[in-house]
């Protein structure tokens, strides 16, 4: 396969083009250069489809986690908000069914301990007994009108 080509003046023979010399450009080649990118691409797609997937995976994993946490949110202010309306049943029952009322202010006895917590009652009993008659003493001055 020479080419020649006429250039101004003289003809020469030039070498032929590095495409037609390697046979780039015959038919069978380029069908082959064509599978072979559609193959590359193929793969590629193939790849970034697992990677998607991988992503998508992790992060239905960690919604599932976010869920479970915020089911457990869930019945822990379901069980709180319960707890809060107990009181007020309770109190309401009070009232309307065994006639109880709030006290007043000036009613309300203030209760304090007898002996603090590390305090044993067998090493002090003076003590113990100077408190409950100090108790004492604060009940009868509450209860005189």
């Amino acid at each position: 396969m020479n080419v020649k080509r006429k250039t101004a003046g003289a003809k020469r023979n030039l070498p032929p083009p590095v495409l037609h010399w390697a046979g780039i450009l015959r038919r069978d080649t380029l069908l082959f250069l064509l599978l072979l990118g559609l193959a590359l691409a193929s793969g590629l797609g193939v790849v970034h489809t697992a990677h998607r997937k991988t992503a998508a995976f992790n992060e239905l994993q960690w919604l599932k986690d976010q869920a479970l946490v915020l089911d457990v949110t869930h019945g822990q202010l379901l069980i709180e908000h319960s707890t809060f309306g107990v009181d007020g049943r309770i109190e309401r029952r009070a009232m309307e069914q065994l006639s109880l009322r709030r006290p007043a202010p000036q009613d309300i006895v203030p209760v304090r301990r007898l002996l603090p917590p590390e305090t044993n009652t067998a090493a002090a009993p003076e003590t113990a007994v100077s408190d409950e008659a100090a108790l004492s003493d604060e009940t009868k001055e509450a209860a005189t009108p």
